[in-house]
């Protein structure tokens, strides 16, 4: 899985304060449905209508043919008032609240069915422009992703309170955003995209032990000017020590009390004289 998709899985299925559980089924599960069928299948069919039906280019929709069901404004307002209270897996469920409205809303308008030339593109160009801020909102869990789609549907990516109606945008053929895994023969984990050569070997996230933990106390390590020495409760008989380099971004009191993902089974090291 690439960088975003975990990203978008932590953000995702972790409240914020709290222990989560890391599971490969349920992280394949929301990949499968949230990101392919949800997100990746939208992009793809909106792409393609443009493509086949518009030669490629459109106008972004209007507030009229975007109605109440995508209008962008209320799921703007919900979002970043999660984000504002640091609770981003809700920022996300109603990030995907919105994109599922969208598929309901193609599904509804059935634009391959359309036969009219200027109705089937205000119903394309409301598509694009739901996508367009679907993009934006997503940028900060999924970068990476945000690009791709703003590169395919012909958009530009900037901050979201400048986003403005109207314009025409130049739809470009492009590759999924989230291909299909296939499965191993054994034990049904996924173990490499369509079109990717097989590498062989265990899964190697199924080798870690994540855990979160809060940071008891925080001190600057004696001899290493980037590290703060961290003593971290895993729920275990004793404390961690763990070292961490976080000195130029962060104060011992910004940390103190934080929670924090460990790699709970990492071989020991010392580093500076300091045990972590």
């Amino acid at each position: 899985y690439s960088v975003d998709v975990l990203r978008y899985y932590f953000l995702r299925s972790f409240s914020s304060g709290r222990d989560g559980k890391f599971s490969l089924a349920d992280l394949e599960e929301r990949y499968n449905s949230e990101l392919g069928n949800d997100l990746g299948n939208l992009v793809l069919r909106v792409a393609k209508l443009v493509q086949t039906r518009l030669g490629g280019r459109v106008r972004l929709g209007d507030s009229a043919e975007l109605g109440e069901r995508l209008a962008p404004q209320p799921v703007i307002d919900r979002y970043f008032a999660c984000v504002d209270a640091r609770e981003h897996n809700r920022a996300l469920e109603e990030l995907w609240d919105y994109v599922r409205a969208a598929n309901t809303y193609m599904n509804d308008r059935a634009p391959w069915r359309l036969r009219d030339e200027g109705e089937l593109a205000d119903v394309l160009g409301a598509g694009v422009e739901a996508l367009r801020v679907i993009a934006h909102l997503l940028g900060p869990a999924m970068p990476e992703v945000a690009r791709q789609m703003a590169l395919a549907l012909g958009f530009e990516l900037g901050p979201i309170d400048s986003l403005k109606s109207g314009g025409d945008c130049e739809v470009r053929p492009s590759q999924p955003l989230f291909p299909r895994r296939e499965k191993s023969a054994v034990g049904g984990a996924a173990t490499r995209e369509e079109g990717e050569t097989p590498r062989g070997g265990d899964d190697p996230f199924a080798k870690l032990e994540i855990r979160v933990g809060c940071i008891e106390e925080a001190r600057e390590h004696p001899d290493a000017d980037q590290l703060f020495v961290l003593t971290v409760d895993l729920g275990e008989d004793e404390m961690r020590s763990i070292c961490a380099g976080l000195r130029a971004h962060l104060t011992a009191a910004d940390l103190k009390g934080r929670k924090v993902v460990v790699l709970a089974n990492l071989k020991p090291a010392v580093l500076r004289g300091v045990p972590s």
